[in-house]
């Protein structure tokens, strides 16, 4: 419904100073509504023909295994290519169409916004201007120009879109169809140990796990609901998504060469507290849906009152399979750019920034992490923007002390022992408020005002 009424106003109030007559809107009106369908199809039919076909390929069994780490990458792909689609779709008839431009025929958005002017635009292009004032008319004559320089190009994505899109059409529900000849079955799950390598792994992962079983029943626990959880995953890879949107928006025209540390760009030193950051939060998103509602009884069954050795392995699984291999990612980075030395110190101060937001983060937590029933915080969206903004300064203050810190050899130990003692007083903090014990509520109703109309029941 939406989309429709989108299709109905971007037309009219595209025209709406122009005298191109009732038919004109409705054609326009149509074009438009038809485009925007039509690249919708083509996203849909080329994301299902891509499912189809590596099901095709691998068989359900290793399909099953690869769609676990494929669907919560696209997520974070799409939710990262729209957050910086602003910046990459401006000026697209000179950045994108210009002669010795990359080429627009591997961007299929640029197909269907060049079968949209094939369609339309003749309707606008041959409406007569009237009389403008002279600064006006001289940019409307200098973007008139602009356009009909490019519409040979318009006109050949045009006709790839419309290609395109019956060939995908095409492949995808053949694909559909060979997979669905018959009716699949489940297949059969091994109740063995395992593979060597699985074994292996989990013995690696038990030598960080702490020696309490309630704090490895968390680390384990969550390790199961992060991989086996589409919206845990989706949640964690929609959040990263946005710091890399960030990231990617402040670094271009960075030297990346190996520079002095003391001149290093904010930018650069501040990348890792916004992935880190993101991230984390997109975690602590992420342990406050329930893996299962209906295993929560299990919970209620063996539950003894004390949360903290739990926590302890929730944040153990945050570190290793999430804070640790961002951590090794931009170590290359900061070794190429900053050189070994500062690139070894930000990756132990990064562990211990990575600790602090942890701690901070779950300072407040009261509930059992993919446990306890989801309900919505009514302040976030009252706040959200002072967390914002506090964030953006907090991080690119932290980064400036960090390069000062890392121009000398002296001051780079008094940085780590500050980091050191932070974390040292987060964590007697949350030991403080947690000696008193608070029950569990495991089954949380939303906010009263919106149990008026008994929309729980």
């Amino acid at each position: 419904m939406r989309r429709s009424f989108a299709a109905i106003l971007h037309p009219t109030f595209m025209v709406t100073k122009l005298r191109i007559g009732v038919v004109g809107v409705m054609a326009l009106i149509v074009i438009h509504a038809g485009v925007t369908f039509a690249a919708a199809t083509f996203a849909f039919l080329f994301v299902l023909g891509v499912r189809e076909l590596s099901y095709a390929l691998v068989g359900s069994v290793a399909f099953n295994r690869i769609s676990m780490i494929a669907r919560p990458s696209l997520v974070l792909l799409c939710v990262t290519a729209f957050l910086l689609l602003p910046a990459w779709s401006s000026n697209v008839a000179r950045s994108r169409l210009e002669p010795g431009a990359p080429s627009p025929s591997m961007l299929p958005p640029l197909w269907f916004l060049g079968l949209h002017e094939t369609l339309a635009g003749e309707w606008i292009d041959s409406l007569p201007r009237g009389e403008l004032p002279s600064r006006i008319r001289e940019f409307e004559n200098d973007a008139t120009a602009l356009y009909r320089s490019r519409i040979s190009v318009l006109r050949g994505l045009g006709r790839r879109a419309i290609v395109a899109l019956g060939c995908v059409t095409v492949v995808t529900m053949m694909l559909f169809a060979r997979n669905n000849r018959r009716l699949s079955i489940a297949p059969a799950v091994s109740a063995g140990r395992g593979s060597l390598g699985i074994r292996s792994a989990r013995f690696a992962w038990s030598l960080f796990v702490p020696r309490h079983p309630v704090a490895q029943a968390g680390f384990f626990f969550t390790l199961q609901s992060l991989s086996r959880s589409l919206p845990h995953r989706v949640s964690i890879a929609t959040w990263l998504a946005v710091g890399i949107a960030i990231v990617t928006i402040s670094l271009p025209g960075l030297d990346f060469h190996r520079a002095d540390v003391s001149t290093a760009p904010l930018p650069l030193l501040a990348a890792q507290t916004t992935l880190l950051s993101m991230l984390l939060a997109g975690f602590r998103h992420a342990v406050r849906i329930p893996a299962e509602l209906r295993a929560g009884w299990i919970f209620h069954l063996s539950w003894g009152g004390d949360e903290r050795p739990y926590l302890a392995g929730v944040k153990g699984a945050a570190i290793a399979v999430l804070g640790v291999p961002v951590l090794l990612s931009l170590y290359a980075l900061h070794a190429l750019a900053l050189g070994q030395r500062a690139a070894l110190v930000r990756l132990i101060a990064g562990f211990l920034i990575l600790r602090i937001l942890l701690e901070a983060l779950f300072l407040q937590f009261r509930k059992l992490p993919f446990v306890c029933s989801y309900v919505p915080d009514p302040r976030m969206k009252a706040v959200a923007p002072i967390y914002a903004v506090a964030f953006l300064l907090a991080t690119y203050a932290l980064a400036w002390i960090e390069r000062l810190a890392l121009a000398s050899t002296r001051t780079t130990p008094v940085w780590l022992a500050m980091l050191i003692a932070l974390f040292g007083g987060l964590r007697f903090l949350d030991a403080v408020q947690r000696r008193r014990r608070y029950a569990i509520e495991f089954d949380e109703l939303p906010d009263s005002g919106t149990q008026r109309l008994n929309l729980s029941a």
